[in-house]
Parts: structure tokens; sequence; C-alpha cells
């Protein structure tokens, strides 16, 4: 299965995606279920409040022009987003064919957990 993934604008200055390239890896969350992924987009929504829809439509069509089958909506919009619902009603109506998949992985364990499965590779930073 090839799919794309939507993600927060706003989240994309905390988050690199390390949760959401973990769970399609490890085939968890919202992946678990799917014999095959391959990633083939990872972008934003384009930003609150989604007065213009152009922007999220012109990421979801360089998400299907990549070849995704399926769109995933992060965890961090599913979690956060209170623009959401309208965001998935603005894409199935351009795209009404298109499987849009509600999260990627899991918002149990937060960030705190997540950033410490993974070994910090840069010293810290000296103020």
């Amino acid at each position: 299965m090839r799919i794309g993934i939507i993600r927060c604008l706003a989240q994309a200055q905390n988050c690199p995606g390390t949760g959401c390239f973990r769970a399609v890896k490890e085939k968890e969350g919202q992946f678990a279920n799917y014999d095959n992924v391959e990633l083939v987009g990872f972008t934003t929504c384009g930003g609150c409040p989604l007065y213009d829809s152009k922007t999220l439509l012109g990421e979801v069509e360089l998400l299907l022009n990549r070849g995704a089958e399926m769109i995933h909506i992060s965890a961090c919009i599913m979690s956060r987003c209170s623009y959401k619902d309208k965001m998935e009603e603005v894409v199935q109506r351009a795209y009404p064919n298109l499987k849009i998949i509600k999260g990627t992985h899991s918002t149990e364990l937060g960030w705190a957990s997540i950033k410490d499965q993974y070994s910090r590779v840069i010293p810290e930073r000296q103020e």
C-alpha cells in the first residue's frame, strides 16, 4: 500500500515526524494491518484555520501524483486540531474515491516517551 501522510503545519515546528515514521517502519498504530506499506510523501496541512483549502488540496495532489493510494491524517492533527473534520470534508469532497485514514501512531505515549526511545546523536546546545 502506497500512502501519504498529512501532518500539522504548526506541530512541524516541534516534531520531525519521528512517531509517524516509526509507526510506518514498525507497522504500528494505524499501519498495523497493512501487509506492505510504502510512504511516498509526508507533508503539512497548509496551516490554520483552513480558510483557503487550495493549499491543503495542493498538498494532497502532490501526494497522489507521487503515487499515494490513500492518505493518513497524522496523530497530531487527530489529537489537537479543531479543523480536522473540516479538513477531511474538504479532501473527501475534492477526491470522493480517496481513502482517508484517521491517525498514524498512538498518542498514548506522548512525545516525551517517543524521544526517549531514540539516542541523542548531537550534544546539548550550549547557550
